[in-house]
């Protein structure tokens, strides 16, 4: 019939193996109501993707973030040169409180410290 197999077998179903004009229209019918239904399904957010610098697999060049050709061969910017920006600020915020989390681990070890210093200082 030159339809899916699985719309043909439901139209067959549909009609009752009446005819196959009757299941033609019962085909059209249900991939009628298949896009329908794929239009209600919210469609997805695509991920913003940011290019950033990669060096020419042709030329070598060093390139800046944005260009998604070389600027000296036009030779285009390699996979690894897109990034998902959602991704990257999120490992950027991972590795912000990471940090933090350090400086104050050190700050808290410091103040200990200075605490132990002063407690031998006065027991002597």
């Amino acid at each position: 019939m030159g339809f899916p197999e699985d719309l043909g077998k439901l139209a067959l179903v549909k009609v009752k193996n009446e005819s196959v004009a009757a299941a033609v229209e019962a085909v059209v019918s249900l991939q009628v109501e298949q896009v329908s239904q794929q239009e209600k399904v919210a469609p997805k957010e695509e991920k913003k993707v940011a290019v950033v610098q990669w060096v020419c697999e042709m030329c070598t060049v060093i390139n800046q973030p944005g260009g998604t050709k070389c600027h000296i061969c036009f030779g285009q910017a390699p996979a690894s040169a897109y990034v998902d920006e959602e991704a990257e600020k999120a490992k950027q915020d991972a590795e912000d409180k990471a940090e933090k989390a350090k400086e104050e681990r050190l700050a808290r070890e410091k103040e200990l410290a200075e605490a132990r210093i002063k407690q031998v200082e006065l027991q002597k």
